[in-house]
């Protein structure tokens, strides 16, 4: 599962010079069994948001959400979003991505 409804699931701020906060809802669905998140960059010409360089992000449990805090540094010719993967119950199961918009970099 993904789209606009899992995407709105994803905030994130800019804290200062390339560093970012992102808040994610736990629940997403009917999904609250864990989530991963990454910083996917994709490249700057490409029609498609598929990343081709990735950093993982640590989620921390905040009330009804995961918060994290990361500092980006510049990939030329690529740009950076947030990508959240909620888990299904169970292994083999779907579970849903999420996207947020894309980040700018100084």
């Amino acid at each position: 599962m993904m789209g606009a409804d899992f995407d709105e699931l994803i905030t994130v701020e800019e804290i200062g010079n390339n560093g970012f906060k992102a808040t994610i809802s736990k629940e997403a669905k009917g999904l609250s069994y864990g989530a991963e998140a990454t910083v996917q960059y994709y490249p700057a010409s490409s029609e498609h948001r598929i990343g081709e360089y990735s950093k993982r992000v640590q989620l921390i449990e905040q009330g009804s959400n995961y918060v994290s805090s990361f500092e980006l540094e510049k990939i030329e010719g690529h740009i950076p979003f947030l990508q959240v993967f909620w888990y299904p119950e169970q292994c083999c199961l779907c579970g849903a991505f999420g996207k947020s918009d894309d980040l700018s970099l100084d």
